[in-house]
């Protein structure tokens, strides 16, 4: 991949993106309902967390392995191995609404991330940075644009955000032959979580 990084601009069609905004939008909402009146515990993670350490705000909504995003990894896999030029296995999707005042924190992925895609979904548009190569890289995603680069070696992070909602969604990846130690991130199936065992 040149320079260890590449933009694809329109890799998910818009009207897919306004779905699964409105989506999270909606996942976001039942995880506080449920939050709220108890039906859920706080260590509950199937419905999402507001608790997870990369961003300052104690309250901002995330997902792990979602089934419909992780059907978008797969259906972007093509165009994020043509980028990266070899042949990927998905591990796990990570979706994210920032609200203002958020701060994602510098940092590098961990090793079911070598391969590592971004997409802005919509909502206010948030720059991301990256360390490449000792430079300091400014990324301007619009709607449906995808960020490729490896997210395990290249640190990457944003701002403090002054939008309203920025609707982010990560795609992770590995090389085919980590095939046996990180398909689906160690989870039984796409969608599953990883507290699931036969």
């Amino acid at each position: 991949m040149k320079n260890d990084y590449r933009i694809i601009k329109n890799a998910v069609d818009k009207n897919v993106c306004e779905f699964l905004c409105n989506y999270l939008f909606h996942k976001r909402e039942i995880f506080y309902l449920l939050r709220e009146h108890k039906y859920i515990s706080l260590f509950d993670q199937f419905h999402g967390v507001s608790n997870d350490t990369q961003k300052q705000n104690d309250d901002t909504y995330s997902i792990y392995g979602d089934a419909t995003l992780d059907t978008l990894m797969c259906l972007t896999l093509p165009k994020v191995e043509e980028a990266e030029g070899s042949k990927l296995i998905p591990t796990y999707s990570f979706a994210r609404v920032y609200t203002m005042g958020e701060i994602l924190y510098k940092h590098t992925d961990r090793s079911s991330c070598k391969v590592s895609a971004t997409v802005h979904l919509g909502g206010d548009k948030w720059d991301i940075f990256l360390r490449n190569k000792n430079k300091k890289i400014k990324v301007d995603l619009d709607q449906g644009d995808m960020l490729v680069f490896y997210g395990d070696i290249s640190p990457h992070w944003r701002d403090q955000f002054s939008g309203e909602a920025c609707y982010q969604v990560f795609l992770h990846y590995n090389k085919e032959e980590d095939k046996e130690k990180n398909k689906f991130d160690g989870r039984l199936y796409l969608g599953v979580p990883k507290h699931v065992k036969p």
